[in-house]
């Protein structure tokens, strides 16, 4: 294992592991295929812990550094995430056209629909620690209220 420290565009901040990445490196070299081009490097960084024989066999294969390597195959694999994830809301959206056409439109000021505002985008790694951080209070609730009961 060797420690590959990357740059990354904006768009992918947050949303890589060690474990993801190695996995995603393991599937794409047992069944490679294209990769997109190098989304490019941003101001950001992240450090991943990968097998180096299988990151360097990726960057030789495409012919380009091991960081522009795993850019490369984030990019596809984000892609392919978010590709699938527009297909199930269309699908979604979809079904409820019908109902949504039976509805009003609800204003929220300055003529924007509930349906147009923005969401933003959803931190895996920050609801796990939420839920983390709600399960030691829970725990440490239950542990004081039984052992003042036992005192």
């Amino acid at each position: 294992m060797a420690t590959f420290t990357i740059r990354l565009p904006d768009s992918m901040v947050g949303q890589l592991s060690s474990a993801e990445v190695r996995n995603w490196l393991s599937d794409f070299l047992r069944a490679p295929g294209e990769l997109p081009d190098d989304p490019g490097s941003g101001d950001f960084r992240v450090s991943l812990t990968l097998p180096e024989q299988l990151v360097l066999s990726l960057a030789a294969r495409l012919g380009c550094s091991p960081s522009t390597a795993l850019r490369r195959l984030a990019s596809w694999r984000l892609e392919l995430w978010q590709d699938q994830a527009t297909q199930t809301e269309s699908a979604d959206l979809g079904t409820l056209r019908s109902v949504d056409q039976r509805l009003p439109a609800l204003d929220f000021g300055e003529g924007q629909r509930h349906d147009e505002t923005p969401l933003p985008p959803i931190n895996g790694t920050l609801v796990l620690i939420e839920v983390c951080i709600a399960l030691i209070v829970i725990g440490w609730m239950i542990f004081s209220q039984s052992r003042d009961a036992n005192s």
